[in-house]
């Protein structure tokens, strides 16, 4: 019994690297344009040259730093073209084609970066009304002095700091 079980394991073991001889993993970070953090649950859709749809899969966290955002594919081990499209409701789709030239001492093939660009959408607010208050600069510089307005401080009257501040020059 103990030999059969053995025997069994063996067997499955041997197909499953003969499945994965055929095969091979293929890879992609998915960052923010900007900030270079991973992407969370976007969208993948990976396609052959021709524009038939080999799957649909979503990123999930990688350990590529700045919480990266990875997606892996078993596909067949064969030269040729692969079009990535990446959709997220923050973020402009993105598209990219990458040739996979060689596959054959592989293990796996990791493609370029697919960077994103943020979503922007123009909002306008009305305003019924805007009041603009202007401020006194207390202290700048000029040239390696400092000058004080004295007019920019509110103190109350008669505190101490009214005669110190008014005795300042500038």
């Amino acid at each position: 019994m103990r030999g059969l079980c053995l025997y069994i394991l063996l067997l499955i073991s041997s197909m499953a690297s003969a499945a994965r001889k055929d095969s091979i993993y293929i890879n992609q970070y998915v960052r923010n344009s900007f900030t270079q953090y991973g992407v969370r649950n976007a969208l993948v859709t990976v396609m052959d040259d021709n524009g038939r749809i080999i799957d649909t899969l979503r990123t999930v966290p990688g350990s590529g730093g700045h919480d990266a955002q990875i997606w892996s594919l078993l596909v067949p081990r064969r030269a040729g073209k692969f079009r990535i499209r990446v959709e997220h409701p923050e973020y402009e789709t993105g598209e990219m084609t990458v040739e996979m030239a060689n596959p054959a001492r592989l293990n796996s093939y990791k493609f370029p970066d697919m960077l994103l660009q943020r979503r922007f959408e123009e909002e306008t607010i009305d305003l019924d009304a805007v009041t603009v208050r202007a401020t006194r600069v207390k202290l700048c510089y000029k040239g390696d002095t400092i000058e004080v307005d004295a007019r920019a401080f509110k103190l109350t009257e008669g505190s101490m700091l009214e005669s110190l501040v008014k005795n300042v020059p500038g």
